[in-house]
């Protein structure tokens, strides 16, 4: 589904093209209301027809009658004022204050190594829990599972025969673990698969996204089911870290035509790493030691033949050396087996406009780094879809610590105590 006319808050009445917008001129003129068309695709009959996934509907195909006609909200005007002082970086985690814009060392998505004690805040390996895994399992609650309980609701039993035909030609798709797989088909079914809570759904009012169709993304007001996207403490909290996501868009095209291209990487992966510590911070994870689960690289274009060689050996580096830490913090020294099955590593690299999502099972290292998604956060009519992308994997990322956190695998960190002077 590429809903290419869903607008973004804009700042002017011109379009990408530096051309007026009549559609906002009009609305903010107050002369009328306006409205888009959407349609989606289908393959032909022809079964030798590529098909590709775009957003959770399969394209390319022929044109069928228009599907809904959402309303085309116009949006208040937003100033943007983001001054990164790092530009082309290869980055982890984006160590910041909510209180200051300004950009500080890149640092672990823990708490520092000088706060903890012998053990280091780990699972000492001690452990019975030997069956038990952090990544998901195929078999859970049906009444509050995130896995397969939805592929009845609404339109979602059609477009899952579409996607049994698409994971068919993915290279490598049986050998992908079950958290990769509901990474993959939560991403395709982005529209149509309820990934946030039913109150949630006003607070998103002036996006755009309570009308028409696109409520799909919120689960029904009387449905008990859990959600991919959620909070555990404060939901107005939740509601605007990723409405920080859902400006990414606008403030990237800003970027663009203000010819500011080397601030792209730095904002986008800022923006990511600020969500990430926020969904450790709200689930009470912020104060918990462990190594690295999920990855914000960042990196300068360069025009080398060899650039995108480069990127590629970088991150499966990176991410191989994360997926050991974690190895060793999972095994028991004693028998010399794992006490749970390593988790899946999550990879966001970011190049200028453009994100790739990437996975990696650190159970199974010989399949190397698989790539899920790649999102252009210059795309102003995918700005939602594009945000869903980040939310659903940084969450999926949060809710395999927090099955290490349930099982003991790793805990809070214990700060030394300092001796206090008697002379003070």
């Amino acid at each position: 589904m590429r809903p290419s006319a869903m607008a973004t808050p804009s700042p002017t009445i011109t379009d990408a093209d530096g051309d007026v917008d009549m559609y906002l001129l009009q609305a903010q003129l107050g002369i009328s209301s306006p409205s888009f068309t959407e349609f989606y695709f289908t393959p032909d009959d022809d079964s030798s027809a590529k098909l590709e996934l775009r957003g959770g509907y399969v394209a390319p195909g022929r044109q069928t009658t228009p599907r809904r006609k959402p309303k085309d909200l116009v949006y208040p005007t937003i100033e943007v004022a983001i001054s990164p002082s790092t530009k082309g970086s290869e980055t982890d985690e984006a160590d910041f204050d909510e209180e200051d814009e300004s950009e500080n060392d890149y640092d672990d998505d823990s708490a520092d190594d000088n706060d903890i004690d012998d053990n280091r805040g780990y699972h000492s390996g001690h452990t019975q829990t030997t069956s038990r895994r952090l990544t998901r399992e195929t078999s859970r609650n049906p009444a509050y599972s995130t896995n397969s309980n939805w592929d009845q609701y609404e339109e979602v039993p059609r477009h899952l025969q579409d996607y049994a035909m698409v994971i068919k030609r993915v290279s490598g798709y049986e050998d992908w673990n079950e958290e990769q797989r509901h990474l993959h088909k939560l991403i395709f079914l982005r529209g149509l698969h309820p990934v946030m809570p039913a109150s949630w759904r006003w607070s998103y009012k002036m996006w755009g996204i309570a009308e028409g169709n696109l409520t799909h993304v919120f689960a029904p007001e009387d449905s008990r089911k859990e959600v991919i996207i959620k909070a555990y403490g404060n939901e107005l909290a939740a509601c605007k870290a990723l409405e920080s996501v859902f400006l990414c868009t606008q403030h990237i095209l800003d970027f663009e035509r203000l010819g500011q291209r080397e601030l792209m990487g730095p904002y986008t992966a800022k923006t990511i790493s600020r969500y990430w510590r926020w969904a450790l911070k709200d689930a009470g994870l912020d104060k918990c030691k462990f190594p690295p689960l999920l990855l914000v690289l960042e990196y300068e274009y360069s025009r080398r033949k060899d650039f995108a060689h480069e990127i590629s050996d970088s991150v499966r580096k990176r991410v191989e050396d994360v997926a050991q830490r974690w190895r060793e913090v999972l095994m028991d020294e004693d028998t010399g087996e794992y006490v749970a099955e390593p988790p899946t590593i999550f990879v966001f690299t970011v190049v200028q406009h453009t994100l790739v999502l990437s996975t990696y099972d650190a159970a199974s290292p010989e399949q190397g780094v698989v790539q899920i998604e790649r999102v252009e956060f210059n795309a102003r009519g995918l700005w939602l879809w594009n945000s869903l992308t980040v939310a659903i994997a940084v969450h999926m990322a949060r809710d395999t610590l927090m099955r290490a956190w349930r099982y003991g695998f790793i805990g809070e960190v214990r700060r030394q105590r300092s001796k206090k002077d008697p002379d003070f």
